[in-house]
């Protein structure tokens, strides 16, 4: 739309011969109704683009838009070409305000201005992406393959699955190694330059629609490939080929010579560029069938999604959800993620008929919630741990011979390995395979399906504990310490279970030696926990030397303002040295005053030193910057308590 703007606008004279006669035309539209049409026509393509949402989209069309102009030249701006974009703009804003959609407009372009925010997430997945290169230069992992091969490379905490690498060229990189990135590239460039014939054809107004038609397409589909993965979808490449290939028709035509009147075309020539339609038009109808044939593959994965509420599902749902994906298996029947969800809706149908049987028995007893955490396939591979280690083998041939165990469960069992068979990148396969294998193995050698889901997931701090979880239960305690120390050095949330499964069982000083990491944050964090200050000085010292030699390692620097202060004032504080620990926990509340942590630290200090008085304005601070929080306002209280049940002085 742009282009035919710039060519109504910009009014290019059409070069005519002088010996060409004028042809009449039998039809010819209104000026008036064309610039209505085309006036129509950006308002609702303006419209679409700002409802769609889509902060790449946006930037595709900034970065074509300014193509097309530097294309055009300065007489379209000289003629109000700007103009008649931005009264398009606005009157597509306010289409969208009528529409009642300028709640949702205002929340995405408001997004626009935390850049850094936005682009924190993405950069640190193209750091992750860029690390994998040098192992896959050659040819690549493989097209399709970023999915599985990403998280094996990932730095930080994994919160999220990243099916795609939100750049382009950087996962044709990847995907196909340094050979298929520089493809690529040189396919936009060739593009780029075989498009020149249009813009240098002077005066006709076609080849320059044609010309910024095209240039407009490919800088912002570049630009939006940069940071997004809409040209993954069928529909996005079909569309941008076709573009590309029709004016690079436009241009092949001008870069020919004439053809002279006698002049006539090979019979191979024509038997060839019939073929090479024929071929193309095969090619589309294939794909098209394909197209349809993949939406009923997705429909069946979906309909065997196994993220929903699995204790309320219906056994129609699951029934159904099954007969989807056995369907979709019968014509792939190497389909891995396909054979996974069956594996887990089989699991979902024993949870349900296991959940049934004990709320019979023990439902007086015990919530639902329990009940159900009861049927979970970790409760049996404990079960089945303990048989083996005790070596009760009658015990465990009875669990394996339980109908609902055997009819329900084997074959979830028979469907994850032929998951871990047809797609042995997927790490739900091997955590099912470590869970159900003692139907027909032994309990104890799982180990090796542990060790695989957690070299495919080494970020994912749930894999980590649920691996320290099934090594605890199979009887190997610094396995599932070394797990559980990764566990904790990633993320907080299973700080309480962890902790809860070894107090009491693994000594304290093998817990500070084998259990806590070695990141200063994640440390912190831990020595930060209440049941710390029960333990003896002994103790609480040997915690102490632990982050003593952690924050000596650290340079000061690489903290943020005030961490590295804090950090020594707990040192101080596990050491029992108070008074130093109060001058640390000030400098670090003076560099960073809204951090209610470490206020609520330093009055803990300033009560234990007596500092009664100092330490209740420190904890209503902490209530003034955190009304709800419900460790402030318990340690006021109790300050509060102390200070009116202090001892007064009576005057003689």
């Amino acid at each position: 739309t742009i282009p035919w703007l710039a060519r109504v606008v910009g009014r290019f004279p059409t070069e005519k011969s002088p010996e060409a006669a004028p042809r009449p035309s039998r039809f010819r539209l209104p000026h008036e109704a064309v610039w209505l049409g085309l006036g129509v026509t950006v308002v609702l393509l303006l419209g679409g683009l700002l409802a769609s949402m889509s902060r790449g989209a946006w930037l595709g069309t900034v970065c074509g838009t300014a193509a097309t102009i530097g294309l055009v030249g300065r007489s379209w701006l000289r003629r109000g070409g700007i103009v008649w974009l931005m009264a398009g703009l606005v009157v597509a804003a306010v289409l969208l305000s009528w529409l009642n959609l300028q709640a949702e407009l205002g929340d995405r372009l408001s997004s626009l201005s935390q850049t850094e925010q936005t682009l924190s997430g993405r950069w640190n997945l193209w750091r992750d992406a860029v690390r994998i290169v040098p192992d896959f230069w050659q040819v690549g992992s493989g097209l399709g393959t970023f999915g599985f091969v990403q998280p094996q490379y990932q730095t930080g905490p994994m919160r999220v699955w990243f099916d795609q690498a939100e750049n382009l060229f950087l996962q044709a990189f990847v995907e196909a190694g340094v050979g298929g990135g520089l493809l690529l590239i040189a396919v936009v460039v060739l593009a780029l330059l075989s498009l020149r014939p249009l813009w240098r054809a002077a005066g006709d107004s076609v080849s320059t629609a044609v010309a910024g038609f095209a240039v407009f397409a490919i800088v912002g589909q570049v630009a939006c490939a940069s940071f997004d993965f809409s040209l993954r979808y069928p529909a996005n490449q079909w569309a941008l080929a076709l573009v590309v290939g029709s004016a690079l028709g436009f241009a092949d035509r001008l870069r020919r010579p004439p053809t002279l009147p006698n002049q006539t075309v090979s019979t191979t020539r024509r038997l060839a560029a019939s073929g090479l339609h024929a071929a193309l038009l095969a090619g589309l109808l294939a794909a098209r069938w394909e197209v349809a044939w993949a939406r009923g593959v997705d429909l069946a994965l979906v309909r065997g999604e196994t993220e929903f509420d699995e204790q309320g599902m219906s056994s129609e749902d699951i029934d159904d959800a099954l007969t989807g994906l056995r369907i979709l298996l019968r014509n792939r029947p190497d389909d891995a993620e396909a054979r996974l969800r069956t594996a887990g809706l089989q699991v979902v149908r024993y949870r349900q008929a296991a959940f049934r049987e004990l709320k019979e028995e023990l439902g007086a007893e015990l919530p639902d919630a329990d009940l159900w955490a009861l049927t979970s396939p970790q409760v049996l591979h404990a079960r089945a741990a303990e048989f083996a280690l005790t070596a009760d083998a009658v015990s465990l041939d009875e669990l394996r011979k339980e109908p609902i165990i055997h009819e329900q469960l084997r074959p979830a069992l028979d469907e994850a390995w032929r998951a871990r068979q047809a797609g042995p990148l997927l790490p739900g396969s091997h955590r099912l395979l470590a869970q159900l294998m003692f139907l027909t193995d032994d309990p104890l050698a799982d180990a090796p399906h542990i060790r695989r889901a957690t070299m495919l997931m080494p970020q994912n701090p749930e894999v980590r504990h649920w691996a320290g979880r099934m090594h605890w239960d199979a009887g190997r305690v610094p396995e599932a310490l070394a797990e559980w120390q990764r566990c904790l050095s990633l993320a907080a949330e299973y700080d309480d279970d962890i902790f809860e499964t070894v107090a009491g069982t693994v000594p304290v000083e093998r817990v500070i030696v084998d259990l806590l990491p070695d990141s200063l944050a994640a440390l912190l964090r831990i020595a930060d926990r209440p049941s710390w200050l029960d333990f003896d000085a002994e103790v609480r010292t040997r915690l102490g030397d632990k982050l003593q030699a952690i924050v000596d390692s650290t340079p000061a620097a690489s903290l943020p303002a005030g961490e590295w202060e804090y950090a020594q004032g707990r040192t101080s504080q596990l050491h029992d040295d108070l008074e130093a620990a109060r001058a640390q926990l000030q400098r670090a509340t003076a560099l960073d005053p809204e951090r209610i942590e470490w206020r609520l630290m330093l009055a803990i200090v300033l009560r234990d030193l007596g500092e009664t008085r100092d330490a209740i304005r420190e904890a209503q601070a902490c209530v003034r910057l955190a009304p709800d929080n419900p460790v402030a306002q318990a340690l006021l209280q109790s300050l509060m308590a102390a200070e009116l049940n202090r001892p007064r002085r009576v005057a003689p």
